[in-house]
C-alpha cells in the first residue's frame, strides 16, 4: 500500500508508491514544495518509491529534486509522470534523467486530439533517443489508464494498449528490443520496495 498520498490536481500515483502533486507554475511551488516534502518523508521511511508530475518549469523541476534530496530519497526512486509533454524535445529531459531519476510516458494508445500533447510515434522516438543516450533503466511507460473511457469497453485502448500498439511503433523506430525493460525490468527496480525499509511491525514472517 502506498505509505502516503497528497491529494491536488495535479496528483498521480501507483500502487505501491507514494503520491506528491506538483505545479507548472514556480509561484504556486510554496505549497508544493511542502507537499514534496511530505512524500519524501513517507517515501524516505516506507521505501516507496515516489511518483511526481513534471513541471513544466526547468527551475521547479530543480527545485522538486532538491527538496526530495533534502528529505533523503535516493532519485532513482522518484519518477517524473506526465513526460510525454516533452516527448518532441527530449533532451530536455536530460537534466532529470542525468541526476539520477526517472520519467514516465504515461498516456500510450491515447487517442489524438487537438489538446494531445504528444502522440506515440514521438514518445517512440524519444524513448529510442533517450536509451541510445544511456538511460534506458530510468524510463517507464504506461497506458495510463484512469477513467472509464480508457477502457477497451469503453472505446478506448485499455491496459494492453502498450504490447499491442505501442510494441510495434517501438520496433518501427528501432527500439523493439526495449520493450523489456520498460514494462518489466525499470518497473520491478522502481517499485519494489526492500523489507529492510519497512517498519518492524509490518515486517512478518511466512506462515509454515
Amino acid at each position: 500500500r502506498c505509505a502516503a498520498r497528497t491529494s491536488g490536481p495535479y496528483s498521480t500515483k501507483l500502487p505501491g508508491s507514494t503520491s506528491a502533486s506538483t505545479c507548472s507554475r514556480a509561484v504556486r511551488w510554496p505549497r508544493s514544495r511542502r507537499r514534496a516534502t511530505a512524500a519524501g518523508r513517507a517515501a524516505r521511511r516506507s521505501g516507496a518509491p515516489v511518483m511526481i508530475r513534471l513541471p513544466a518549469d526547468p527551475e521547479a523541476r530543480s527545485a522538486v529534486m532538491a527538496a526530495f534530496a533534502d528529505e533523503g530519497v535516493p532519485p532513482d526512486r522518484i519518477a517524473f509522470s506526465h513526460s510525454d509533454a516533452l516527448a518532441a524535445r527530449p533532451d530536455e529531459l536530460l537534466s532529470v534523467l542525468e541526476a539520477g531519476c526517472r520519467v514516465l510516458f504515461g498516456r500510450l494508445g491515447r487517442i489524438i486530439t487537438a489538446d494531445s500533447e504528444a502522440d506515440d510515434q514521438e514518445v517512440a522516438a524519444a524513448i529510442v533517443r533517450l536509451a541510445g543516450q544511456g538511460h534506458l533503466e530510468r524510463l517507464l511507460v504506461s497506458s495510463g489508464v484512469a477513467r472509464a473511457h480508457h477502457l477497451r469497453a469503453y472505446g478506448g485502448s485499455g491496459y494492453a494498449a502498450v504490447p499491442r500498439q505501442f510494441l510495434w511503433i517501438l520496433e518501427h523506430f528501432g527500439g523493439g528490443e526495449l520493450l523489456p525493460a520498460l514494462t518489466t525490468t525499470n518497473p520491478q527496480d522502481w517499485l519494489t520496495i526492500a523489507s529492510a525499509a519497512l517498519p518492524t511491525s509490518t515486517v512478518t514472517e511466512p506462515r509454515p
